[in-house]
C-alpha cells in the first residue's frame, strides 16, 4: 500500500516567492502527495497564484482563512490532512525535488516515525548563510538525548522534517506566539519511537526578507523568541539534565541576541509601549542564569547581555542604542 504524505504549504503575502515554492513541491519525485495550501489572509496576489496551481494539479487544494498567523495556518492544514505523514513548507522557501522521497524512505527503512534532512539557509541572491550540512551520514536513533541535542544545536524547525500523523494527536501549534516550532517540536520528538536522519540538503530556507518577522525591529509579542527558548531549556533539562549547556546556549544565542538586534531598532516611545512584556521576558531569564554563568561555550559579552536584560531592560536598551547605534 502506498504511503501518502500531506504537505502543508503556508502562505501569507509571498507573491514574489510562492511560484518557486509550489513548483518545488508539485515536482517532487515522490508522487503520492496531498498538497494543502493554506492562505492566511494574503493581501497581495499570493492567493490567486495558489489557486492557479491547484487548478493544474488535482493533488493540490487551497484553503483560505482570515489572517491568524503561521501557527493557525499550520493547524488548519493538520486538521485537513488525510495523509499518513505530514510535512511543512513555508511559502517563501523551497525544497529539493527528492526531499520527500528520501525522507519517507528513511522512515520505512529504519522503522522510524520521524525523519530529518539538512536545512540550507540562503539570502535572496542564493548566497548560502550559516551551517548547511549538519547531517553527514544517514542513520537512525531512539536515543532521546541525542535527538534533543540535534534540536538544540542544529535545527528545531518543523520544515526539514517529516512526521507520522499520529504524532500530532493532542499536539498543535500555539496560536498567537512567535517561535512556534520550539513549542511543539520537542514534544513531537519526545513522542517519536525513533528519529532517522539523512544527509540530503533538502530544505532551503530564505533569510532576511525585508518584511520577515525575524529581521524587523521589536514589536509587541517578540518576547516569545526568548520565552519559548526558556521554556525549551526548562523542559529539556528536566528530562535530560546533561543538556544544560546546550539549552542555555540556545536561550542566549537564539533568544537574547535575537532580541538585542530587534530592540536596538526601535525608538524610545515604542520601547515604553512594550516595556511590560520586555520586563517579563527579562524576568523569565532567572531560570537559566546559573547555567549561563557557568557555561564555557557562551561568550562573555553575550553573558553580559543576558544578565543586563535580566537586571534592567532599560539599561540594556540604552546600551544597545548607544553602542550599537542601530535604527
Amino acid at each position: 500500500m502506498a504511503v501518502k504524505i500531506s504537505v502543508i504549504v503556508t502562505v501569507y503575502n509571498v507573491e514574489k516567492y510562492i511560484r518557486q515554492c509550489l513548483e518545488s513541491v508539485i515536482n517532487q519525485t515522490y508522487r503520492d502527495l496531498e498538497i494543502i495550501i493554506v492562505d492566511d489572509g494574503s493581501t497581495d496576489g499570493s492567493k490567486e497564484i495558489c489557486r492557479k496551481y491547484a487548478e493544474k494539479d488535482k493533488r493540490a487544494r487551497v484553503i483560505s482563512q482570515e489572517n491568524s498567523g503561521l501557527s493557525s495556518a499550520r493547524n488548519t492544514g493538520i486538521a485537513n490532512a488525510t495523509g499518513d505523514y505530514i510535512g511543512f513548507v513555508d511559502g517563501d522557501d523551497f525544497i529539493a525535488e527528492n526531499m520527500y522521497e528520501l525522507l519517507i524512505k528513511s522512515c520505512i527503512d529504519y522503522g522510524s516515525n520521524l525523519s530529518v534532512c539538512n536545512m540550507v539557509t540562503f539570502t535572496d541572491g542564493f548566497r548560502p548563510a550559516g551551517r548547511n550540512r549538519a547531517i553527514k551520514a544517514d542513520y537512525s536513533t531512539d536515543d532521546r538525548k541525542q535527538n534533543f541535542r540535534y534540536l538544540l544545536n542544529i535545527s528545531q524547525s518543523v520544515c526539514n522534517k517529516l512526521f507520522h500523523k499520529s504524532l500530532f494527536s493532542h499536539i498543535r501549534f500555539p496560536v498567537g506566539v512567535l517561535s512556534e516550532d520550539g513549542y511543539v517540536v520537542y514534544d513531537l520528538v519526545y513522542k517519536a519511537k525513533a528519529v532517522s536522519y539523512i544527509s540530503l540538503n533538502g530544505y532551503f530556507y530564505r533569510m532576511q526578507r525585508p518584511d520577515s518577522i525575524t529581521t524587523c525591529p521589536y514589536k509587541s509579542g517578540d518576547c516569545d523568541i526568548v520565552l519559548s527558548n526558556v521554556r525549551t531549556y526548562r523542559r529539556v533539562t528536566r528530562i535530560e539534565p546533561d543538556l544544560w549547556e546546550e539549552g542555555a546556549y540556545r536561550v542566549v544565542n537564539g533568544g537574547v541576541e535575537n532580541i538585542a538586534g530587534k530592540l536596538a531598532g526601535i525608538g524610545f516611545c515604542q520601547y515604553l509601549k512594550c516595556y511590560k512584556e520586555i520586563r517579563g521576558m527579562g524576568h523569565a531569564l532567572r531560570y537559566v542564569l546559573k547555567d549561563v554563568a557557568r557555561s564555557g561555550r557562551i561568550e562573555k559579552i553575550k553573558k553580559a547581555h543576558t544578565f543586563c536584560l535580566f537586571v534592567s531592560p532599560s539599561l540594556f536598551y540604552a546600551y544597545l542604542k548607544l553602542f550599537y547605534n542601530l535604527k
